[in-house]
């Protein structure tokens, strides 16, 4: 599999984090959190489950389901809740393998899988709130079939400010290491800033 990413952030302090782990070349996971902002400890929050999850994925076995992701983000509330430094973040993981796409997600950051005619969102049914570090979020696991087509993962600075068509159409139309910038752009104002930090991981099955 093939990734990738970018982080931009709309002032100086940025609160979203994205991360690939490598578990082998047929396995990639591929992490968002988005610290939420208008509270202090967003940006904490969002490397705390990021650290979190980084330590807890060290083999395919921690991701080898949906359920087990659930489990894992479960336990990074309680890490993120422990963390006296940190507030609240989203977040969504998602593990791509040769079986599928197996994830799960807390909060209003999104999985997509844009196809040539469409795209499925994969977190369609996630909880918005509570979120990592409340104490009480609840993950929702989610799966898909073989990768077909582009898997795309971001914050809502992308997806609450840019129109679906086009995403996808970003997303289809630029080979895989132009297309965040190209993403970024569709929410870049005249002025060349941005309404709010974006976070954007894209995955595609290798040749």
């Amino acid at each position: 599999f093939e990734t990738a990413m970018t982080v931009e952030g709309y002032q100086a302090r940025v609160e979203d984090r994205a991360e690939v782990i490598d578990l082998g070349p047929a396995v990639r996971v591929l992490i968002v959190a988005d610290g939420v902002g208008g509270r202090s400890g967003g940006e904490a929050a969002a490397e705390r489950a990021l650290g979190f999850l980084r330590g807890a994925i060290t083999s395919e076995a921690a991701v080898r389901t949906p359920r087990a992701l659930g489990r894992l983000l479960a336990r990074a509330d309680a890490a993120v809740l422990a963390d006296a430094d940190a507030g609240e973040t989203t977040c969504v993981v998602v593990a791509v393998s040769a079986r599928g796409v197996a994830g799960a997600s807390v909060g209003d950051s999104e999985a997509w899988i844009v196809t040539a005619d469409g795209y499925h969102d994969l977190t369609a049914g996630q909880q918005r709130k509570p979120v990592l570090g409340s104490g009480g979020a609840e993950p929702v696991p989610f799966r898909s079939g073989p990768l077909r087509g582009t898997l795309l993962v971001g914050s809502d600075g992308l997806f609450k400010y840019a129109d679906a068509d086009a995403i996808c159409g970003a997303v289809r139309d630029a080979p895989l290491g132009a297309a965040p910038e190209r993403l970024v752009g569709l929410v870049r104002l005249r002025s060349g800033a941005l309404w709010d930090d974006v976070s954007i991981l894209l995955c595609r099955a290798g040749p």
